[in-house]
């Protein structure tokens, strides 16, 4: 990844946001096939996400799942 902006990672965090927002918890290939990013891309938007608070990380089966943290809709 050359030279990765500031304004792309917020871009693909806002998609990966916007598909939290279903109340449901996402893995990294789901989030891969629905948001057509990158794992780097995923990452760092994920990053991004969890910096913010805007994220939680749950292990369901062995297996860390995302979902939107409890506070984004207070």
């Amino acid at each position: 990844m050359d030279n990765v902006k500031i304004s792309s990672i917020r871009r693909n965090a806002d998609l990966i946001w916007s598909n939290l927002c279903n109340h449901r918890t996402w893995n990294m290939e789901e989030l891969k096939t629905t948001t057509q990013l990158t794992e780097p891309e995923i990452y760092l938007a994920i990053g991004w996400l969890a910096r913010q608070g805007d994220i939680s990380f749950v292990k369901i089966d062995n297996k860390v799942r995302i979902v939107l943290a409890a506070n984004v809709f207070l």
